[in-house]
Order: structure tokens, then C-alpha cells, then sequence
């Protein structure tokens, strides 16, 4: 194997609505070098990697500048998909490049195409799915995945083609806090195997080690390119927004840890009796027989700020989808107390239970971020006025406002994070679920859309909140929901479900890092 050195000169993107994605970026990554790339939500990280495997422009017609350098040849001269047999990028969104039936298909598919012996695709197909722990779903279909299983077949996907070097956009995003633990450990093994690794993080925590140098970008531009001492000694969070891995020393908002006996979560009003969902004995099955949901139970009342957690595949996805009626229980019952007659009308319970998507992008299909937010305030005939008000209302709260004329498919994933949010709150839901809110977003905005839901549940509004931050949730949500093998595990308050050893290893949770004691200001939001 061959590792591959990269280097960049004065590289320039603007995209077809005239947004200058990347500024005259220069830097090099040495052969075997890792290089971890961070910066606020829409700085062209993202872009960065499509322009290095040449995709821009080749296949997203933007205007460049600049060359890309790869071992000497201008990646200009090379079409993607000679390329793709040097370099893999891993994308952002990983269903994205998953379109076969199977996961075992999809690791096929790469090395099928370079007309490789039967035997020896066979053979490396195993080697990478048993490289990051999936064997077990080879029979299973892609578009059935939970998002962190999506995640690590996109991954056995790349390895099986055995490149010089990987591009990994956001490829923690999706996974359990076990399972990112081993997808590090497999980047720290093809590290020490010689290949070249470029990956964009938000939540960088555990990568700093593998890191020879970050490069950090803003507004297109290279703020920093050092060893990760050196950036992390600067103020990148007060500067940039930029999320600091705990484990460099660099000064938190939230130093503290599970050990402290002293922790009791975020303070909080008294609780509701307001009923607003319960699902009683919940069970789904998907098309491929795999069980999504199995006797799941719960109730939601007003006011709740809950956390829902769960490894990779347990449900949890499954259990927000029944619960906003996206997908019908085919065991047990769901109800909506607080909706009277119109608990089985599919019309009301759409208006007041609220659910973002995992992948934002994929509710979002209007031609501007206005047009979006209006939508469903169209569907229900709010008028003119009023719907002018709640979009700007709306709007300046999640920082959106000037994006109101952009396509939201133009947007960085956490600028469509907001957008999707947003079309949910001007429908002013009694509930809200977000699956996995943190996906894109840097820690500007990740915090300020935190507080804003904060702020509705303390004045009245239940929100469940999928994820796998636990040191996130554990600063703003009092409650948490634990799935395991499609079904609610645990059930409490957050502190002390967070304190039970064989919760958090059913759950494949880990010890994680929580916030102080004092948890989230009175009011915040």
C-alpha cells in the first residue's frame, strides 16, 4: 500500500447562486498524516471534500480556482472515478451513497466494478464488514438501517475498496457512543496501517489523539492549520463556535462528571399532569422482519424535556415515527388524550406533534427557506398576518433570517437543521421530537437551539430529543427514555438512569461526561 500526500494551491469555490464556498485555501497532509478538519456550521468544510475528489466541479458544476494535488498530478486531469481508486469519501448523509438491496451488495458493488475474481471480493467484502463490527447485518436491506448502522456500511463500503487514502464527512454523527469508540479505534488502525485520513468533525472528542494537525476554516478561509495543542490553545469556541474536545485540557462550559456525587441534572419547574401521548404495549415490524418496536410503553406530558437514547438499531427512530403517527403500531396502542375527538385524526395530530428528521434534508422540497416555513402554515390555512409574523418570529430565533430567499438544499446540513426545525415550530406543536439534533451543527448554534427548546418546554411544550450525546442531554433534559432491543429499557429521571451500570451497557452508552451541577439557567431560551 501507498499512502497518498495531498496539497491544496489557493483553491476557490463559488456555487452557481454566486456563494463563494472557499476562499484561496491552501495546506498540505503528508503521506500517513491525519488530519482532522474542523469549523462553524456552512465554513466549506463539506465542500472541501467534494473539491479534493474532484465531484466539484466534475459532477456539481460550481466555478473553481486553484489546483488539487494529489502525489504530484492535478486532480483535474483525473476523472472521479479514477480517483475513487486512490480515495474514498465517506459522505455526510451515508444513505446517500447506499443503493442496494443489501449491506453485503452494497460492499460488493465498489469491487464488482473493478472487475475483481469472485474470491477476492468475497473475501474482501468479509475482511471490512468484520473490520467495523457489522457482519451481522449483511443480510439486512440499507434503507432499513438505523442511521449509525448506515454509517459503518458506508465505511466497510470504502475499505473494501482498499484506498491510499479516506475523506470522512461527519462519520461519528450517527453512532452510539460504543460503536464510535470502535470506529476510532478502526481509524487508529488504518492510521498505523500508513493510509492518509482527512476527517470533518463537529464533535471531535477521542480523534484529537489521531491527530498529526487541524486544519480549521471559517467563511471558506483557513483560520488555523497546526498540532491540535497548539489550535486547542486558542479561544475556539468564543471565536468560532467551534465544539472543543473535552479531553484537550482547553477550558468548558461543563467540566463535570458522572462520578459527582453532587450532580442531579438541569433544575427544572415541577413536572406536568397534562397527558399529551401515551403508548401502551407499542410494537412495529419492518418488511424485512426485523423488529422495530417490541411492548414499548411511555407517556409524554406537557413540559417534559426528555432525552431518548439507545445504541445503533434500537429503536429509537422506530418509537418517534409511531409516536407522530408516521408509522402505524401494528401491536399495542398509541393515544392523545389532550386531543379529544380529533386523537384519530391523522390532520390534527400532524399539526400538534412536531418531528425533525434524522436527515432534514429529506422534509425539506420547497424552493426557498420561506416558502418551506409557510408550508404547513398554508396547509392549515393560517392567515396572511399571522403566518407573516410566526415565520419571523421564527426565523430571527433560529438565526435563519437571512437565508429566507436561499434553497434549502443549497444550505450546510446544520443551516438545514434549523430550516427543517423552524417549518416545525411556526405550526406552534403541543409536542416536539427532533431525531438526533446535533447532526452539522457547531456549538453556536447547537446551544442556541438547545435553549430555545428549553424555553418551550418550560412554558409548556413536551420535547423528546433523540440522541447520543448523553453529555448534551444530560445539561438540558431531566428526563431520559433508554431503548434496547426495541423496547423502553429505562424510564426516569436522568441522573439516576445515567447512573445505572447495566442500563448504560444494555444501551451501549459507555461512561460519558456530563455537565456541572448547576445544570441550565432558569429561563434560558
Amino acid at each position: 500500500m501507498v499512502a497518498a500526500k495531498l496539497e491544496l494551491r489557493e483553491v476557490s469555490v463559488t456555487y452557481p447562486s454566486g456563494r463563494q464556498a472557499l476562499r484561496e485555501v491552501s495546506f498540505s497532509a503528508e503521506a500517513g498524516e491525519f488530519l482532522l478538519i474542523m469549523g462553524p456550521t456552512g465554513s466549506g468544510k463539506s465542500t472541501l471534500a467534494l473539491r479534493i475528489m474532484n465531484v466539484i466541479p466534475e459532477v456539481v458544476r460550481c466555478s473553481c480556482g486553484g489546483e488539487v494535488i494529489l502525489d504530484g498530478r492535478d486532480t483535474a486531469k483525473q476523472p472521479v472515478h479514477e480517483l475513487a481508486a486512490r480515495v474514498q469519501l465517506i459522505l455526510q448523509n451515508p444513505e446517500a451513497q447506499l443503493f442496494s438491496l443489501t449491506v453485503e451488495d452494497d460492499v460488493f458493488f465498489g469491487l464488482e466494478n473493478l472487475a475483481l475474481p469472485a474470491e477476492e471480493v468475497s473475501s474482501r467484502a468479509d475482511a471490512a464488514l468484520r473490520q467495523v463490527g457489522i457482519s451481522h447485518l449483511r443480510d439486512r436491506c440499507t434503507h432499513e438501517l438505523s442511521g449509525g448502522e448506515q454509517q459503518l456500511t458506508a465505511l466497510a463500503c470504502a475499505l473494501a475498496m482498499q484506498p491510499d487514502m479516506l475523506i470522512l464527512d461527519e462519520p461519528l454523527t450517527y453512532l452510539d457512543p460504543a460503536s464510535r469508540e470502535e470506529f476510532i479505534g478502526v481509524l487508529g488502525r488504518l492510521k498505523m496501517r500508513g493510509k492518509t485520513i482527512l476527517c470533518i468533525e463537529h464533535r471531535a472528542d477521542g480523534l484529537v489523539e489521531l491527530a498529526d494537525r487541524v486544519l480549521v476554516l471559517s467563511e471558506g478561509r483557513v483560520v488555523y492549520h497546526e498540532r491540535p495543542v497548539v489550535v486547542f490553545g486558542h479561544a475556539l469556541e468564543k471565536e468560532l463556535g467551534v465544539r472543543v474536545p473535552l479531553c484537550t485540557g482547553a477550558k468548558s462550559e461543563s467540566p463535570g462528571r458522572l462520578q459527582d456525587p453532587d450532580w442531579k441534572g438541569p433544575a427544572r419547574p415541577g413536572s406536568s399532569d397534562e397527558l399529551l401521548i401515551q403508548m401502551k404495549g407499542g410494537g412495529y415490524v419492518y418488511e424485512d422482519g426485523t423488529r422495530g418496536l417490541s411492548a414499548a410503553s411511555l407517556d409524554v406530558r406537557a413540559g417534559e424535556f426528555v432525552a431518548v437514547l439507545g445504541g445503533n438499531g434500537t429503536g429509537k427512530s422506530t418509537l418517534a415515527k409511531c409516536l407522530t403517527g408516521l408509522l402505524d403500531l401494528m401491536e399495542g396502542e398509541i393515544r392523545y388524550p389532550w386531543l379529544g375527538s380529533s386523537a384519530s385524526d391523522t390532520y390534527s395530530v400532524a399539526r400538534s406533534v412536531g418531528y425533525v428528521f434524522q436527515r432534514p434534508e429529506v422534509q425539506l422540497f420547497c424552493g426557498s427557506v420561506r416558502e418551506e416555513l409557510e408550508f404547513g402554515l398554508r396547509n392549515y390555512m393560517v392567515p396572511k398576518g399571522e403566518m407573516a409574523r410566526r415565520v419571523a418570529d421564527v426565523a430571527a430565533r433560529l438565526h435563519i433570517s437571512e437565508l429566507l430567499s436561499s434553497h434549502p438544499q443549497t444550505l450546510s446540513r446544520g443551516q438545514k437543521r434549523r430550516v427543517a426545525l423552524a417549518s416545525v415550530l411556526v405550526l406552534e406543536p403541543r409536542v416536539i421530537i427532533l431525531d438526533e439534533p446535533t447532526v452539522g451543527q457547531d456549538s453556536l448554534g447547537l446551544h442556541g437551539m438547545m435553549h430555545l427548546l428549553d424555553g418551550l418546554s418550560r412554558r409548556g411544550t413536551a420535547v423528546m430529543v433523540i440522541t447520543h450525546d448523553v453529555a448534551l442531554a444530560a445539561r438540558y433534559c431531566s428526563r431520559a427514555v433508554v431503548m434496547a432491543g426495541g423496547t423502553v429499557a429505562a424510564d426516569g429521571p436522568l441522573p439516576e438512569v445515567l447512573r445505572d451500570d447495566e442500563v448504560l451497557a444494555r444501551a451501549r452508552l459507555g461512561k460519558c461526561p456530563l455537565p456541572a451541577s448547576q445544570g441550565v439557567k432558569e429561563g434560558a431560551g
